[in-house]
């Protein structure tokens, strides 16, 4: 996994967004190693994915419990998996399906984590989007529920009203950005 994102994030392709100081911080964490939350539970990498209807305006949010935050589906990478393997693992968790997954993700972000309840401090988060229609769009609401209180598609305006998460304001700003 470590050459995998080390190569996109050298290469920095036009549709990934990254800034150049966080670019560089990434690079350095993923070349310290244990890079998972098994091997470091304090930082590690992380993927997110973030379903949006173009037509509509809308994105597919939630408020996640553990997190206390509004934000996008996303998981852990685990120890031995490309970033790619972890996005469909938990699109597969999280949703019940996967959808074709990119092969370059189209944003990078560090989250601190302030939460006395975990020993977490950052994730490394990498970021891909995908177009669906709201209609067409059905996880598994009885996984959903497992990590989020609530979660469904809510318009933008709506995102911006209540997303309070920097990293998570930056996916719907890239949101913005793809329609």
């Amino acid at each position: 996994m470590p050459a995998e994102i080390r190569t996109i994030l050298e290469e920095m392709h036009d549709s990934l967004v990254c800034e150049e100081e966080l670019r560089k911080k990434f690079i350095q964490r993923i070349d310290e190693g244990m890079w998972t939350r098994d091997e470091n539970p304090d930082t590690h990498i992380n993927v997110m994915f973030a379903p949006y209807d173009p037509e509509q305006k809308k994105v597919f949010l939630g408020h996640h419990i553990k997190a206390d935050l509004h934000i996008f589906t996303g998981g852990h990478i685990d120890q031995g998996e490309t970033a790619r393997q972890a996005l469909i693992r938990e699109m597969q968790e999280e949703w019940g399906f996967t959808l074709p997954t990119p092969t370059i993700p189209q944003l990078v972000t560090f989250k601190v984590i302030d939460n006395p309840r975990q020993r977490c401090t950052g994730h490394f988060d990498i970021w891909y989007f995908f177009s669906v229609k709201q209609n067409a769009f059905k996880p598994d609401h009885t996984l959903l529920n497992k990590e989020f209180s609530t979660i469904g598609w809510i318009t933008l305006d709506e995102a911006d009203s209540i997303v309070t998460d920097p990293p998570t304001m930056k996916g719907i700003a890239r949101i913005k950005t793809l329609l």
